[in-house]
């Protein structure tokens, strides 16, 4: 049995909630679901909600500023198994942290590994059987059984467990349902983002979005220390629209990293597209394709070629996809000056 400090039983769960309200999630590629969920932490004591339905699971968040939220979904055709009966609901807080250990523990083998939810005292239930691996220290060998009667194994098998104690879910307000139209947006690699806003880091203030009509520019800036912009490429974006002669809006640098900065490694976890909206009050929204399938060569697929954009909406929908939002509030510091 591997243990992850305050998360894992010493034994074998026991049956406890009802047959028709148990969850079971089948997770084939362990380590492509854990960079998913590493584009969300923000802090090592955070604090997600987890809703899980018919329609699948998401991860929603909150900064305490209530500047800054996320939302990471999981849909129900990412799961090898996915086990949920019509009307059932569950939500439920989660230390993010503590759920990452775990993961990174069954992602170190090579084996599937299904979650169940809820367990016994209403805890996240996780339990891998590798029929390839001996019996070691801390594990059990075949014949115990797994969490939810996973006996007759067959010899050599070893059954692995940990359960991450359930919290209270935090109520997360919509930052949506303030969403006000005309939207300007574009799509562009998320790397391509990423490596922007690591670059204003420097001047240490907020970054401005500026979007301008005509000419088309798409321009992140900063001033502080010193004044830095970066002009994406109009050839690395697609889908560009700007509803004003220029829009533009500032963001607390920190809230702009944690959205843009986090984005998983190409071999974990292929970063397809992202979409940049920004709605009439300066609320700005991003969103980030994932593909949970690693690209060949460990490289994303967006971040190949521009044309690669356009074939990413394409696969919005593809079963391979997560889809990961974050959402800011435009802030009161001046950005860069024009």
């Amino acid at each position: 049995m591997s243990r992850v400090d305050g998360a894992v039983s010493e034994g074998p769960p026991e049956a406890g909630a009802e047959e028709s309200q148990v969850v079971s999630l089948g997770i084939s590629n362990v380590k492509s679901f854990a960079a998913a969920l590493q584009c969300l932490r923000a802090s090592n004591k955070q604090t997600c909600t987890v809703q899980i339905h018919t329609e699948g699971v998401s991860f929603l968040w909150e900064d305490d500023s209530k500047a800054l939220q996320s939302n990471l979904l999981f849909k129900p055709e990412l799961f090898s198994r996915y086990t949920c009966a019509s009307g059932v609901y569950h939500e439920f807080g989660i230390q993010l942290q503590l759920l990452l250990d775990t993961l990174a523990v069954f992602a170190s083998a090579s084996a599937p590994m299904t979650a169940h939810y809820p367990g016994p005292q209403a805890e996240l239930v996780c339990e891998m059987t590798d029929i390839t691996a001996g019996t070691g220290p801390g594990q059990r060998a075949s014949g115990l059984g797994g969490a939810y009667g996973g006996g007759g194994l067959g010899p050599g098998a070893v059954c692995t467990w940990a359960r991450i104690a359930s919290l209270e879910p935090r109520s997360v307000v919509d930052m949506q349902d303030h969403w006000v139209e005309p939207t300007s947006s574009f799509l562009c690699p998320g790397f391509l983002l990423k490596e922007a806003i690591d670059d204003l880091e420097w001047p240490g203030g907020a970054v401005e979005v500026r979007l301008q009509q005509d000419p088309q520019r798409l321009v992140l800036a900063s001033a502080g220390h010193g004044v830095l912009e970066v002009e994406i490429p109009s050839n690395r974006v697609s889908g560009f629209h700007c509803t004003q002669p220029e829009v533009r809006f500032s963001y607390k640098y920190r809230h702009i990293k944690l959205a843009c900065c986090n984005l998983p490694n190409p071999r974990d976890c292929a970063a397809i597209s992202t979409k940049v909206s920004i709605d009439a009050n300066g609320i700005l929204k991003i969103t980030h394709m994932l593909g949970l399938d690693p690209q060949p060569g460990g490289r994303g697929l967006a971040g190949d070629q521009p044309s690669a954009l356009f074939e990413s909406q394409r696969l919005i929908n593809s079963n391979k996809v997560a889809v990961i939002q974050f959402l800011l509030q435009a802030s009161e510091e001046e950005g860069a000056p024009s």
